[in-house]
């Protein structure tokens, strides 16, 4: 732990207690380990010039400490560390030399009823202390170790697998326990020995890319506007997949998107696809409802009376020549009520009032009511406009 400091106050007569952290790292409270040399070091590494010490958060967080040996036993002598190996060995036995240790009970004994091994008298089954791989089997050794074998053990190394005892050692190894995890986009798999843990490569696509998982592959990320599955334009990658939305588009059923644009459905218009339109064509029937291309009136007259019934504000009138006066009367004429807008260009097929092309598509309000040679039956007024209403198109 941090080595801590109290400093004590008096304030009237109360003595306050507080811990002061000398040398502390920052990122104390992020590293499990010890931070040294500013860098996290786990629980147990050993220091690469000398491996007899360790990092042990216990003792110190900011530099490695002696490997602590100590069995807890003290008539086996005292344990230490071999510079060599970096392993602990026993050391030498403190009792009379008819007598063994017995570690289990902290006292030399005269007999040992099973494995007496350096002067320590160690129960069956018993393993070394010092070498989880070695055992006390007396039927098969009461003077030494037995081989372990298959027992579990660990050799410190994360990064080669669950290890297990052959042969007195720790020497046999799973293997490398960070396989391939079968993801794409979170780039090779890999061991960091220094975490004792398995890390992702991450993202493995460039700048401006993103990453289609089902088709392990690497997309451009803005490579052209579509409708996304929500029915909005939005960003469609290299690899057909959803990006960000660019403009939502009201939903159904007044709109919806195509090709890359919101649109309006049939019969709806404006900017939220609010208002409802009435559609005027030469192949129409004014028997229809007006309410699609496909079910257009004939006469803008006919939608004229329907836009005054059903409250739409709005009537698209395709290509074609159409009389200024719904009979022989050349007093009659296109009456505009207030609030309505009468737009013509169309094809016929238009959802969109900016798909309209005038030049292409010319709409004609037609003043000859009867005989053609006869100049005085022609209508005397061709539209009428009143407050607020529009004529575009035409």
């Amino acid at each position: 732990m941090y080595r801590k400091f109290l400093f004590f106050a008096s304030l009237g007569g109360l003595a306050l207690v507080a811990p002061l952290w000398a040398g502390c790292p920052s990122d104390k409270d992020d590293c499990d380990g010890c931070v040294i040399d500013g860098a996290c070091v786990r629980a147990g590494a050993q220091d690469p010039e000398d491996p007899c010490l360790v990092c042990s958060p216990a003792a110190s967080r900011g530099a490695y400490s002696p490997l602590d040996c100590s069995d807890g036993v003290s008539c086996n002598g005292e344990e230490a560390c071999n510079p060599e190996t970096g392993k602990c060995e026993p050391g030498e036995v403190t009792c009379p030399d008819d007598e063994f240790c017995d570690p289990d009970l902290d006292s030399c004994v005269v007999g040992c009823p099973y494995c007496s091994i350096d002067r320590s008298c160690f129960w069956e089954n018993q393993r070394n202390p010092h070498n989880p791989c070695q055992v006390c089997r007396s039927t098969q050794e009461p003077y030494a170790w037995s081989a372990n074998d298959g027992a579990f053990c660990d050799d410190g190394v994360f990064c080669n697998g669950a290890d297990t005892c052959d042969g007195d050692s720790c020497s046999i190894h799973d293997g490398d326990p960070c396989t391939d995890d079968g993801l794409f986009c979170n780039g090779a798999e890999s061991c960091d020995e220094a975490t004792r843990s398995c890390v992702h490569s991450a993202d493995p696509c460039g700048e401006g890319q993103t990453c289609d998982e089902e088709g392990r592959e690497c997309c451009e990320a803005h490579d052209h506007l579509g409708c996304n599955a929500e029915g909005h334009v939005a960003w469609i990658d290299g690899c057909g997949n959803d990006g960000a939305v660019v403009e939502y588009c009201p939903a159904a059923p007044v709109g919806g998107c195509a090709a890359g644009q919101c649109i309006c459905s049939a019969g709806w218009s404006g900017p939220a696809c609010q208002q409802c339109v009435l559609f005027v064509s030469s192949t129409g029937d004014d028997a229809q409802d007006g309410r699609s291309w496909s079910q257009a009136k004939a006469t803008v007259h006919a939608a004229i009376t329907a836009a005054g019934l059903s409250g739409c504000p709005e009537i698209w009138v395709a290509e074609g020549v159409y009389p200024a006066a719904p009979s022989a009367n050349p007093d009659e004429a296109v009456v505009l009520t207030p609030g309505l807008r009468l737009y013509g260009g169309f094809s016929g097929t238009e959802t969109n009032l900016l798909e309209r092309n005038l030049g292409a598509h010319a709409t004609v309000f037609d003043g000859e009511l009867g005989d053609p040679t006869e100049p005085r039956d022609n209508a005397c007024r061709i539209v009428v406009m009143a407050a607020e209403t529009r004529l575009d198109g035409f």
